[in-house]
């Protein structure tokens, strides 16, 4: 049986990295999206379908924490700015914190997959606008569907 505590600290460590997430990917996206060579968006599409195989394979597995890291960190890398680089820890101190928190896998594995789709097309299209509002709601299903508040 888990312990009460251990997954309320979870959470609140969960609520602190998506919310330092939200302030800064859909930025590095929509930034993607602009300055991103045409190389760099194939091999985000190419990391991205990778990543959708594992999410489908074994949503909670190591190799979806690497596709997952390498997906969001082409994304970052692609945004040209060095400073955001930088997040790419973050995003994947993140990625298994929620497969150490053990709530609600399954949902939040369909829904990213989902919003990867939706964020690629974006990308691919090089709509900075809507790759800000496909990342921003990745970020929100995996709040909502965690049950973290920000409150």
């Amino acid at each position: 049986m888990k312990n009460i505590g251990d997954f309320t600290n979870k959470k609140v460590t969960l609520r602190d990295l998506y919310e330092t997430r939200l302030i800064f990917e859909p930025e590095a996206v929509s930034l993607a999206c602009k300055r991103a060579t045409d190389n760099e968006i194939e091999e985000i599409l190419r990391l991205g379908e990778i990543c959708q195989k594992e999410i489908k394979k074994d949503p909670s597995g190591k190799k979806r924490i690497e596709s997952e890291s390498a997906f969001h960190g082409a994304i970052l890398k692609a945004s040209h700015n060095e400073f955001l680089g930088q997040f790419l820890p973050i995003l994947t101190n993140t990625v298994q914190k929620t497969i150490e928190l053990n709530y609600n896998l399954d949902i939040i594995a369909e829904e990213a997959y989902k919003d990867h789709i939706m964020i690629m097309n974006f990308l691919k299209n090089r709509d900075s606008i809507g790759a800000k509002s496909a990342a921003t709601i990745h970020l929100h299903h995996a709040v909502i569907n965690e049950h973290i508040s920000f409150d």
